[in-house]
């Protein structure tokens, strides 16, 4: 962590971790709680012959605040999210979805790429995850790809009844 972020980062962590390993095969269930993150990876798959790994994951996120320094963004609230992850020798996936903010929205990381789905998520509560203030009354639609590599986003979405929130 002190390579990615300048400085040690103090957390305690447990983990729980049991399963078994037959001819090459894992079959895998952990749970790692921290301060920061609690992760599940529950009917983890791990094929050492084929090089494969497959897992079902929830990950929570209690306060995204306390997470500033080691994403590099500023975000705010409780997050969970839900899916699979996948990887084989050349390529990682990524699939999942979050109901956190209100709607749902699913994503997908393939490699560098990751694209989302974004449907009926409240307008406020995106202001919210981002810092800003709720004021604003709305739903939000649309699709979105963000290249990791090169930081670049793409977003298309499509705001319906919009309206400031009356104080």
């Amino acid at each position: 962590m002190k390579k990615l972020i300048g400085e040690p980062l103090k957390v305690n962590i447990a983990v729980d971790s049991s399963g078994t390993f037959k001819e090459g095969r894992g079959y895998i269930n952990t749970k790692i709680k921290s301060s920061l993150v609690n992760i599940s990876l529950n009917n983890m798959v791990v094929d050492t012959e084929r090089k494969t790994f497959k897992s079902s994951y929830l990950l929570d996120v209690p306060e995204l605040k306390k997470l500033h320094k080691v994403i590099d963004q500023k975000l705010y609230g409780p997050l969970v999210l839900r899916g699979e992850w996948t990887k084989d020798e050349k390529l990682a996936t990524v699939t999942g979805e979050t109901t956190t903010l209100g709607g749902k929205i699913d994503y997908t990381l393939i490699g560098d790429d990751l694209s989302t789905t974004i449907d009926n998520v409240p307008l406020a509560n995106i202001l919210g995850i981002l810092g800003n203030t709720k004021d604003v009354r709305g739903k939000a639609f649309g699709n979105g790809t963000y290249k990791i590599k090169k930081k670049s986003v793409e977003t298309q979405l499509n705001l319906q009844k919009i309206q400031k929130k009356p104080r």
